[in-house]
């Protein structure tokens, strides 16, 4: 008795700390006094034989956002086929929704610590609001098709194909979204020429030359169009010959 006291609450790993004497809803037996930095509360003189219970500290649990990226080898846009392993080395970013210019958190893709499947990623102690995760290509690839309807959250790919970005995430204190995955794998390509066939023989001899500027258009197995996918939006996928005759589609799965 007739000392001053102060109460020290020690963070725990993965809280923030609750704001301080909150008296607009709560009286001082039920608000937090745990100071926001070094989580001390003031100091409380005691009388004798006094009891005070009303030094307390409130934690907020921080959220946790992550997933995989993996090869997408059959290029169907869901997650687990024959041989479909993460990949690492992956850089991944995250921004706060309402700011797409400065990432808040930047990591890499590595194994699972626990497990150690290789694809996996993981933003820890996040406060809650709106996110926009971002996957970085590795040089060569392709994103597989987001959000594809035979699959679940938990194991379709979420990057937009050309920009590598979410659709915004919402996350509520203490949540834990691990649905946030990519797939990418490289691109198929397809192309050849077209030359003038001199001799009427149906056959690309010496000295028959290409022919410049002929359209060819991209068609699947029943004569429908295909969108091109290194292009936004839905845009029929057509080129035309170079000055040998040479044409290529590229960006294919």
């Amino acid at each position: 008795p007739d000392t001053s006291y102060v109460v020290q609450f020690d963070l725990p790993a993965h809280f923030r700390r609750s704001p301080v004497d909150a008296n607009s809803n709560a009286s001082d037996a039920a608000d937090s006094d745990a100071d926001l930095v070094d989580g001390r509360s003031p100091a409380t003189y005691l009388s004798p034989d006094e009891y005070d219970d009303t030094v307390d500290a409130g934690f907020v649990p921080l959220a946790f956002l992550g997933d995989y990226v993996w090869e997408d080898l059959d290029g169907d846009g869901v997650q687990g086929g024959t041989g479909e392993l993460g990949v690492n080395g992956i850089t991944v970013n995250l921004y706060v929704a309402s700011n797409l210019t400065t990432p808040v958190d930047t990591t890499t893709t590595v194994n699972n610590p626990v497990g150690g499947a290789a694809g996996y990623y993981q933003f820890e102690d996040l406060d809650a609001g709106d996110y926009v995760v971002e996957f970085v290509l590795p040089s060569g690839a392709i994103f597989t098709t987001q959000d594809a309807a035979a699959a679940t959250d938990a194991t379709d790919s979420d990057a937009d194909r050309f920009s590598g970005q979410t659709a915004t995430v919402t996350l509520d204190w203490g949540d834990s979204d691990q649905t946030v995955d990519a797939g990418i794998l490289e691109p198929a390509a397809l192309g050849d020429y077209v030359w003038l066939d001199a001799d009427d023989d149906g056959g690309q001899d010496g000295g028959e030359s290409g022919i410049l500027n002929v359209t060819v258009n991209l068609l699947d197995g029943v004569g429908n169009p295909v969108d091109d996918p290194n292009t936004v939006g839905a845009q029929d996928y057509t080129t035309t010959t170079d000055g040998s005759g040479a044409y290529s589609f590229t960006g294919l799965f």
